[in-house]
């Protein structure tokens, strides 16, 4: 397949996606549902303005030293983000129908590269904190910009690959009944464990135990710590062939992932999923059907479902 036909193909499935999006806002419900978003939308990306803001400017004044505890557990942050955040979200973010997609001729490297687009989109927040890090640390070193600029990008290439796999993985996981019901129970924790630890006071208690945990990481084979070295200026040989190392092995799970969900057959494991399971007959199914032996329906019936109760 030469370049200008994958192009094509890349521009027919985005075409394909805005349609379909915009068909959804035919109806009046969608129009009012999308006005509610777009301001539910403005406040959330102007607070991560904001604090991109923040990050321009913090290295401005901030020391060598404070930039070099700080810088690792940033990127830290907006990797782990980027990644989990639309894991616990409903729709895990926009993403590729396959099951649409799998009647046109177009092929699975074709597909893939239009998913990576679409992960970049669920990771919007995280790339409006690096581009606003990556202004500040421009402004504080202009010299080292030409060092550290591909390395951001490798770095958010890292995280969309990464991002894309992690999602078909995940979606083809929760086809398993017993998986979706940890997960949910996860996602429920998940929301509830933050106002739990505000309302208890015990922020500063529970940061202490996240930087413990913290130290104990691998650090200096994290893709976040090759980064804030060569924000630094450390741009050693080492810290390249990690970034590029993580970027390849994000890039193999990622595709692996993809063209498993691709040929992966839905409609038939949601059917299995839907069927329940053998029962085998317990000690306490025989002690329910102990009236049953004396009496008669329906007043045996009634007792029984009574005991279950």
């Amino acid at each position: 397949m030469t370049g200008s036909e994958a192009a094509r193909q890349v521009r027919a499935v985005l075409g394909i996606q805005w349609l379909s999006m915009k068909n959804s806002l035919r109806r009046r419900n969608e129009r009012v549902g999308l006005v509610v978003s777009a301001v539910v939308a403005f406040f959330w990306y102007g607070l991560w303005t904001a604090a991109a803001v923040g990050l321009a400017v913090f290295p401005l004044w901030a020391s060598t030293e404070r930039l070099e505890r700080i810088l690792p557990a940033v990127l830290v942050f907006v990797i782990l983000y980027w990644q989990i955040t639309p894991l616990l979200s409903a729709s895990m973010g926009v993403s590729i129908d396959l099951r649409k997609m799998a009647l046109y001729p177009i092929d699975v490297k074709t597909l893939f590269l239009v998913e990576c687009l679409l992960r970049l989109m669920t990771g919007l927040e995280m790339v409006l904190l690096l581009s606003g890090l990556t202004v500040g640390m421009t402004a504080r070193a202009p010299r080292q910009a030409v060092v550290f600029l591909p390395a951001v990008l490798l770095f958010v290439l890292f995280n969309i690959l990464l991002s894309a796999g992690l999602r078909n993985l995940l979606e083809r996981l929760l086809q398993r009944r017993r998986f979706r019901e940890i997960f949910v129970f996860v996602v429920v924790m998940a929301s509830v464990t933050p106002q739990l630890i505000l309302w208890s006071g015990s922020g500063s208690r529970v940061w202490r135990r996240v930087s413990a945990a913290y130290r104990f990481l691998p650090q200096s084979f994290l893709p976040s710590t090759s980064l804030a070295n060569l924000y630094l200026g450390k741009s050693l040989p080492g810290e390249w062939a990690a970034l590029a190392l993580w970027c390849a092995a994000a890039a193999a799970f990622g595709f692996v992932q993809f063209r498993r969900s691709f040929q992966f057959d839905f409609a038939a494991a949601r059917t299995q999923a839907l069927q329940l399971p053998e029962r085998r007959e317990t000690w306490t199914d025989r002690l329910y059907q102990l009236p049953g032996r004396w009496r008669r329906d329906p007043l045996a019936a009634l007792v029984e479902k009574e005991m279950r109760y």
